[in-house]
């Protein structure tokens, strides 16, 4: 890929990647209602992050190959 291609896929890449985490952030804040409060909220909202990341990675690898 040439310099000037790769440079502009980078910043492509790492504005979705940001875009993405508005939205990873977003969507867990909705477990509260989930939980109408609960004192499992936090703990909840984290894990729902972490599933959504942990996809997010396996979605990447199998795009782009990656071991």
């Amino acid at each position: 890929m040439p310099g000037d291609i790769k440079e502009r896929w980078l910043k492509q890449q790492k504005k979705a990647q940001q875009l993405w985490i508005s939205f990873r952030d977003a969507d867990a804040e909705i477990v509260e209602y989930d939980w109408y409060g609960g004192s499992g909220v936090s703990a909840a909202r984290l894990g729902w992050k972490q599933y959504l990341t942990e996809h997010r990675i396996k979605e990447l690898k199998e795009r782009y190959d990656i071991e």
